[in-house]
């Protein structure tokens, strides 16, 4: 019996926690059984309805542990579903409870995120990605965790030699979330096209048509701004619109790990981001940085990033990506699993080709 179920959620499209998990999952399946949970849910009149059935009915499930055994839980909002106290729980943000007016609006909503609770307290081992979030824990649980980084595949995310540089073009990848403060980039954007001429933003997400005309509205009285919302995209497609632009923005107030500026700089663009201690944390001197609640703050830096050239040499922006490369990542994974499980994880392929290098 392999050691280890890893409890992970069906996604048709997966992005953020869904693609780590993905990546965790075809990278330690060898040593993995899986039990997927299945999100149960209908849209009527443009919202989703019933979800809580799902969870009622993944609880069901008969989910137990055999004889070494280990459960590990890729998202602390999958372990309400499973009756089984888990033995590693990642906890990849605390937005749901430290942004409740966003996240906990309805009374279902708000019973189902402090049902996260009680079995983040239960597990045996807590893994963090990043230390702001590691201090968020032991604030709001009392618990300490592990940290081991995301993971980004700078095989896939690098610079495309055949690709030019746009000038005055920022890209910005972003779920549909207040805390992502995507509106203030259109307004902070807007103020740059007028003041020192045009700007051309693609943005890249999930739930394209509704985004696409929130952003048009706010982007209306800048003519000077040529905003461009394309929905989700393809990786390949991804790559190229990190190398195509000039700078990556993202505006978040909060983050968990922060995949896209890595992504962004691993393809060697320079990363134009909220001051956050997350960002910072991940990101360090090689970011720009802006007072996210400051739309004038935003305008002014993004002014002088898009109007100095490029800055950085695009190798130093890679060379910090792959810090959070997954060929690293998983050497912290197999180190984790020895130590806390006596579980052995052998060399992966690409750690044998270093050894003889």
């Amino acid at each position: 019996m392999k050691p280890i179920r890893y409890i992970i959620s069906r996604e048709s499209k997966p992005s953020g926690i869904g693609l780590q998990s993905a990546a965790f999952a075809d990278l330690f399946r060898p040593w993995l059984d899986f039990h997927t949970i299945r999100r149960w849910e209908t849209t009527i009149r443009r919202k989703p309805r019933f979800g809580f059935l799902s969870f009622a009915l993944n609880r069901l499930a008969p989910v137990k542990k055999t004889r070494g055994q280990i459960l590990h839980a890729s998202d602390f909002g999958l372990i309400p579903h499973i009756a089984d106290p888990m033995d590693v729980t990642e906890v990849w943000d605390l937005i749901p409870f430290k942004r409740l007016w966003e996240h906990q609006e309805r009374l279902f909503k708000s019973a189902y995120y402090c049902s996260f609770i009680p079995g983040l307290v239960r597990s045996r081992s807590l893994v963090t990605h990043t230390e702001a979030v590691r201090r968020d824990v032991l604030t709001y649980c009392d618990r300490e965790s592990t940290v081991i980084p995301g993971g980004v595949s700078t095989d896939v995310f690098r610079i495309l030699p055949d690709v030019r540089k746009e000038e005055r073009s920022v890209l910005f990848v972003s779920g549909f979330y207040a805390h992502k403060n995507n509106r203030r980039v259109v307004d902070a954007l807007g103020i740059v096209s007028e003041t020192e001429g045009p700007v051309h933003l693609r943005v890249v997400g999930p739930r394209a048509h509704e985004v696409a005309a929130g952003l048009r509205e706010a982007a209306g009285p800048y003519p000077l701004l040529n905003l461009e919302p394309l929905g989700n995209v393809s990786t390949k497609g991804l790559v190229e619109l990190y190398n195509l632009s000039s700078i990556y923005c993202s505006a978040s107030f909060e983050e968990g790990f922060g995949l896209t500026p890595v992504e962004a700089m691993a393809c060697g663009t320079r990363p134009v981001l909220s001051d956050i201690p997350v960002h910072r944390e991940v990101v360090g001197d090689l970011g720009t940085y802006f007072n996210p609640h400051d739309v004038h703050d935003m305008a002014r830096v993004l002014g002088v990033t898009l109007g100095d050239g490029f800055a950085y040499p695009r190798g130093w922006l890679r060379f910090r990506a792959l810090d959070f490369d997954w060929k690293e990542v998983v050497v912290a994974w197999r180190t984790f699993y020895g130590e806390r499980f006596g579980i052995h994880i052998p060399l992966f392929p690409f750690e044998f080709a270093e050894v003889d290098a």
